[in-house]
């Protein structure tokens, strides 16, 4: 059946689902009867059974790492990867396996081309036929007799830190409170158990024929220095560890003596403790902090309870990455991956969104959190439409905020950054490093169309981006060396990241652990725009730079950002000109209630008596201000009968036109009474004088 519809319809009319019935229900009129057809999840077991087996060794090796990567046991050969769970992160998981175990390349373009296992398994025999060849080298372990070289994304952080040594922007602050019997020499000799495991957390970086290197240290221990807060009052303690965190925040790291791993305790009762857990991003990133959490909980499980450590060894450390990494991206490997991004982002222009404050003539990274939760219908008609529309859940959301920023900057052009985790190896995916490459999607939005059309582009901008994904962020920026400018990063000041909420883990069963915020936000561009989908809805979170923006503005953004994704779900087919994006309040507000200018006011009295009546009441208020200058009343109205003193003089009387200088200045103001005050009216107006004879000038 399924082979049968591929013929005729696009994939993602495929129904996921079949149920074999003897017949179909029908009314009494000779319809479909569909309230009684049986929900097709009854039939699911049933269904895979006739078609999840495998039919060749190579579907049966495939069928594990899905199971692997996706946690699910029964997965037909006919299922589409993203249909049952799969995403864009998950793919690059999936070709590193398959690279790792079949020895054989495979695109990311082809896989989204062909997503389900039968079709991906075909694609795999004919690479493995010799139509692809391998591209990389394999990672093997490095003697640690010769220098160690930084990988690319470690040099950019080395060369910012000789710039700003005492810069904090680059530090990975986490801080967990466990309630419960927690086993401190356990947990400390955890916490030694994963320096001695990654040798990136007892490595510093110095400088060796003038290139910095590694240096990994062997005899490196960690210090974890308890402050005991017991006897204080609850809300004193909470004071001091606020206040701790943000000291914590404000010390910076030193690259050359170390360490690049801080770990401090606070006890605020027998039960309860806080960490402070802070790493310099050299070396890590956010899948290490996963890594590191994973890897802490299992060693301190085995520890608390007399065991010895679970965790098998490292067959490779982040050091011989790096090594490795610059062997292969030579000039000659990269020639390809450079040629299609100076392609891609040839003239890149700017995003200028409107700022609430001019944008300083340095770039600051002062900045601020907000988040709003979306629900989980939502959620799920996003879902729903991602499928439809053949793009991962990743593509849908990007393509709906680069709408949102180019209804916001006016612009058609629109470059947005998006990390990546950068692990196209499994023998990676286990290690805490700096892998995080950063990746620009660029979108052309001209010719208005519709939001269907703009996810086709943001497809092929994204599956191009995957596949060039091994060019270092660094070094495209060397070479392709765009205008630069203090005031902001390059090629993008955006970012965008989509995830989902990961396991919650547990250090023991009795103690439970929940992180807190740190309460200092340093960003590194205007804004970022978080999505983390769960079981609950979607949270949607917005660092921000104050000094570009208002928290009014970042609110009304996050607002804007719902109902753009809410009329995404209902209109997708409209042109991205007519999607809404301003809510029914807001343009209740905007059309309606700012232009309701109409006042009531004695109809006895002209303006101008009106105003002298403000001026005997509060003679000494201020009544205008205009940049640096300010008049009272009483100054304003003394100016104005002096100008209508002249006026009279110089014979203006009824019907008399008097030219009136728009140009914005305390004068308008001051010659518009005046014009009153002398009895007539203002029957031309003129946009802007340039005559000296003008009685405003």
């Amino acid at each position: 059946m399924r082979e049968f519809l591929s013929e005729t319809i696009p994939e993602y009319m495929i129904p996921s689902q079949f149920v074999p019935l003897d017949a179909l229900p029908l009314t009494t009129n000779g319809k479909i009867d569909r309230q009684q057809l049986p929900k097709p999840e009854i039939y699911q077991g049933a269904e895979r059974a006739l078609v999840a087996e495998p039919r060749n060794p190579l579907e049966e090796i495939l069928l594990e790492i899905w199971r692997e990567l996706l946690g699910i046991s029964t997965i037909s050969i006919y299922d589409n990867f993203f249909s049952i769970g799969g995403h864009s992160l998950l793919v690059t998981q999936l070709i590193a396996r398959v690279r790792a175990v079949l020895q054989v390349e495979i695109s990311l373009r082809s896989f989204f081309e062909t997503p389900t296992l039968a079709e991906f398994a075909q694609g795999i025999e004919q690479a493995l036929r010799g139509q692809h060849q391998l591209q990389a080298p394999p990672l093997l372990p490095t003697p640690r007799t010769q220098t160690l070289p930084l990988s690319f994304a470690q040099q950019r952080l080395w060369f910012l830190y000789q710039l700003e040594p005492e810069s904090t922007a680059y530090l990975l602050a986490r801080i967990r409170r466990f309630q419960g019997v927690l086993d401190v020499r356990a947990f400390e000799r955890s916490l030694w158990a994963m320096v001695q495991r990654h040798e990136i957390l007892r490595t510093t970086f110095e400088v060796s024929t003038e290139q910095p290197e590694q240096v990994i240290h062997e005899d490196a221990t960690v210090s974890l220095p308890i402050i005991d807060l017991r006897g204080l009052t609850s809300e004193v303690c909470q004071e001091v560890a606020r206040g701790l965190a943000t000291q914590e925040a404000h010390i910076p790291c030193d690259l050359e003596r170390g360490p690049l791993m801080r770990t401090a305790l606070l006890r605020l009762d027998e039960q309860d403790h806080v960490l402070f857990l802070t790493m310099h991003h050299i070396i890590s990133d956010g899948w290490s902090n996963d890594i590191f959490e994973r890897e802490l909980t299992a060693l301190y499980r085995a520890f608390s309870a007399g065991q010895a450590s679970p965790l098998p060894a490292l067959a490779i450390q982040y050091a011989d990455y790096a090594y490795w990494q610059r062997q292969w991206l030579d000039d000659e490997s990269l020639g390809t991956h450079l040629a299609y991004w100076k392609r891609q982002l040839a003239d890149v222009p700017p995003l200028d969104l409107p700022l609430d404050r001019p944008r300083p003539p340095v770039q600051t990274f002062n900045g601020a959190f907000m988040t709003r939760h979306l629900s989980k219908d939502l959620l799920h008609e996003l879902t729903a439409l991602s499928q439809r529309e053949n793009v991962t859940f990743y593509m849908l959301l990007l393509a709906a905020f680069q709408v949102l920023l180019a209804r916001y900057a006016n612009q058609i052009d629109i470059s947005v950054g998006t990390p990546i985790a950068n692990r196209t190896h499994a023998e990676v995916e286990g290690l805490i490093g700096f892998f995080v490459n950063m990746l620009v999607m660029r979108t052309d939005l001209a010719g208005d169309p519709t939001f269907s059309e703009v996810l086709g582009r943001v497809r092929e901008v994204a599956l191009g981006a995957y596949t060039h994904q091994d060019m270092p962020f660094e070094r495209l920026v060397e070479e392709l060396q765009p205008e630069r400018h203090l005031s902001r990063p390059p090629l993008f000041q955006v970012m965008f990241m989509a995830q989902q909420l990961g396991e919650r883990l547990e250090l023991a069963d009795n103690l439970a652990a929940h992180n807190l915020s740190v309460g200092h936000t340093i960003t590194k561009f205007d804004l970022t725009l978080s999505v983390t989908s769960s079981v609950h809805g979607l949270a949607c979170s917005v660092e921000y730079n104050t000094d570009l923006f208002n928290a009014q503005t970042i609110e009304r953004f996050l607002l804007h950002w719902q109902t753009l994704l809410e009329g995404v779900v209902a209109t997708p087919h409209d042109k991205i000109s007519a999607l809404p994006f301003i809510s029914a309040p807001e343009r209740q507000l905007v059309l309606r209630e700012w232009n309701a200018t109409q006042r009531a006011y004695p109809s006895e009295k002209c303006v101008q008596r009106l105003f002298e009546e403000c001026v005997d009441a509060q003679p000494d208020t201020i009544a205008l201000v205009y940049e640096e200058e300010q008049l009272t009343y009483r100054e304003l109205n003394a100016r104005a009968n002096q100008l209508a003193h002249y006026l009279r003089r110089v014979t203006v009387g009824p019907e008399i036109k008097v030219g009136l200088c728009l140009e914005r200045s305390l004068d308008l103001l001051i010659s518009t009474l005046a014009i009153l005050k002398a009895g007539e009216c203002m029957c031309h107006l003129i946009p802007r004088c340039h005559e000296s004879g003008c009685c405003c000038c």
